[in-house]
């Protein structure tokens, strides 16, 4: 299966440390489920190429909470909304407006480290 991310890796010149960055954009659509489940986990397998560095991993993964995409990715980081806010995702990152079901929000944009 094919996984779309950019990884890029920073040096913080006065320190030397580094850290990376990694954009991506999961499958959307429900019946797509399954496919956002399969690339988490191919970026939590991802996490150990950059053993030991620093991993912002942020992205639209096309999924609530409580899916199991996001929860696999739960597994292997933490979510930095999270952290700052009482442990609750936001209420949505998103705003659509569709002809059948009206405005819809969801909370589907993550930040993780």
């Amino acid at each position: 299966m094919s996984q779309n991310y950019v990884a890029i890796e920073f040096k913080h010149i006065a320190t030397g440390g580094t850290f990376v960055v990694i954009g991506t954009h999961l499958k959307a659509k429900p019946p797509m489920a399954p496919v956002r489940e399969a690339q988490a986990k191919q970026l939590v397998e991802l996490l150990a190429k950059y053993q030991g560095k620093e991993v912002i991993l942020v992205g639209d993964m096309n999924d609530t909470p409580d899916a199991e995409c996001i929860k696999t990715l739960y597994g292997a980081f933490d979510s930095t909304y999270k952290k700052f806010h009482g442990g609750q995702e936001p209420p949505h990152t998103t705003h659509k407006f569709r002809p059948k079901e009206g405005m819809v929000t969801r909370c589907i944009d993550y930040m993780f480290t």
